[in-house]
């Protein structure tokens, strides 16, 4: 695959992470948790929404997950505090 970087290319941090779908598209919502705001509440600044196919989707999912698995065999389990996982449905 030949690949070139669009003029407006940007590499962009995230330490939050939304996602939601629609009957076409699914939707991460990308951002930097920066601590607490002025009220003591948590806050986010959202840096992009990126929004895809759900068959590419499921590509960016096996991509991370091979990611991850290798990440954890050269570096060690990675560890989610308690409350961070996204919770399933029933």
């Amino acid at each position: 695959m030949n690949a070139v970087f669009a003029p407006d290319f940007k590499t962009i941090y995230t330490n939050f992470v939304q996602g939601a779908f629609s009957p076409l598209d699914i939707f991460l919502v990308v951002g930097e948790g920066m601590g607490p705001g002025i009220d003591g509440k948590p806050f986010v600044v959202q840096r992009a929404k990126i929004i895809m196919a759900p068959v590419e989707a499921k590509i960016v999912a096996a991509i991370l997950n091979q990611a991850i698995a290798q990440y954890e065999k050269q570096f060690g389990r990675i560890v989610v505090a308690k409350g961070l996982m996204p919770v399933e449905g029933d």
